[in-house]
C-alpha cells in the first residue's frame, strides 16, 4: 500500500470527486484541502488529513472563519499549515491543540503540492481541482486601497465560472487579484517544478486536473486510486 496524499483544490476538476463522494476516501488515504475549502467541508461534514491556507491575505481575511475549527476539538484535521506572520496581513490565530504549522507566504494548492512533494513521506501524490483556467473579471470586485494587488469580491457567487462549490466565494471575500495571462503561466511553472521534485525523488504523481503537466499519470480513475 503506498503513503497517498490527495490535494484538493477548488477547481471545476473536483466535481469528479463529489460525484464520486468525499465520504467514500478510504482512510488509508491522507486528503489536503486548501484556503476556503472550510465552506464545502461545512456543508459536506467532511473534513481533510491536512489544511492549508498560505495566501497571507486571505488568510487575514477568513481568520474568524478558520478559528472556530482549528479550535474545536472534534474536528478531525491534523494540521493546519497556515501563513499567519507575513506583514502586514500577520494574524493571531488561537492553537489550543497545537496543529498549526506556520508556513512562509504562498498561494494555496500550487503551494502546496510544492511543499509536499519535497517530503519523503508520500509515495504517491494526487492532484485535483487546481486547474488552470481561472477568470479574471473586474467586474465582480473592487480594488481595496494600497498597491497590494487586493480586492473585495462585491457580490455571492453562486456560478463561479472557475470553482466547483457554489459561493466558495462570497461578497465580501478579498482575494489577491493578478493578470490572468500571468497567473496561469506562473500557476503552471510552479505546479511542474513541484512535479519534478516529486519525480526526482521517485514519487508518482497523478494529475486529475486540466492544468498541463508533464509526466503525471492522467489515465487513471479514483476507483483506480483508491482501490490501490
Amino acid at each position: 500500500m503506498k503513503n497517498t496524499l490527495i490535494i484538493i483544490g477548488a477547481g471545476n476538476s473536483t466535481l469528479k470527486l463529489l460525484e464520486y463522494g468525499f465520504h467514500r476516501i478510504p482512510p488509508h488515504i491522507d486528503t489536503l484541502a486548501t484556503t476556503r475549502s472550510y465552506r464545502f467541508c461545512e456543508s459536506l461534514n467532511w473534513w481533510p488529513t491536512l489544511y492549508s491556507c498560505l495566501d497571507p491575505k486571505v488568510v487575514k481575511d477568513c481568520a474568524n472563519d478558520l478559528q472556530p475549527h482549528i479550535s474545536n476539538p472534534m474536528n478531525p484535521v491534523r494540521c493546519w499549515f497556515i501563513c499567519t506572520n507575513h506583514k502586514p496581513w500577520d494574524v493571531k490565530l488561537d492553537d489550543p491543540f497545537g496543529k498549526i504549522v506556520h508556513v512562509p507566504w504562498g498561494a494555496s494548492g500550487g503551494t502546496s503540492a510544492v511543499v509536499f512533494c519535497q517530503q519523503d513521506y508520500y509515495k504517491r501524490i494526487v492532484l485535483i481541482g487546481i486547474d488552470n483556467d481561472y477568470i479574471w473579471d473586474r467586474n465582480w470586485v473592487e480594488p481595496l486601497p494600497g498597491n497590494d494587488n487586493r480586492v473585495k469580491y462585491k457580490q455571492d457567487m453562486p456560478k463561479h465560472p472557475c470553482y466547483f462549490w457554489p459561493n466558495y466565494l462570497k461578497k465580501g471575500d478579498v482575494v489577491s487579484w493578478s493578470s490572468g495571462n500571468w497567473s496561469q503561466e506562473a500557476k503552471t511553472q510552479q505546479m511542474q517544478a513541484a512535479v519534478n521534485i516529486g519525480l526526482s525523488k521517485g514519487k508518482e504523481i497523478i494529475n486529475l486536473g486540466n492544468i498541463p503537466l508533464k509526466n503525471c499519470i492522467t489515465d487513471i480513475t479514483l476507483e483506480e486510486i483508491f482501490s490501490e
